[in-house]
């Protein structure tokens, strides 16, 4: 598997918790990383492997309850 789909996967990951848990993406990037544009950035591939490791911590740590 090749780092771009390693990537794909990690993304497709994100995306789906936050459908499930009807946070904005924003917020995540916040109770992950402290940093707001924190999934926009890796999203648009300028964020830190540190940053993407962050974000998928904390969704393993905290699953998707589903939005109320």
């Amino acid at each position: 598997m090749t780092e771009q789909n390693l990537v794909a996967v990690a993304l497709d990951k994100i995306d789906k918790w936050l459908k499930t848990s009807g946070i904005p993406e924003s917020r995540l990037g916040l109770l992950a990383c402290a940093n707001a544009r924190a999934v926009e950035r890796v999203r648009n591939g300028s964020g830190s492997v540190a940053t993407l490791q962050a974000i998928l911590e904390y969704i393993e740590k905290n699953p998707a309850r589903g939005a109320k």
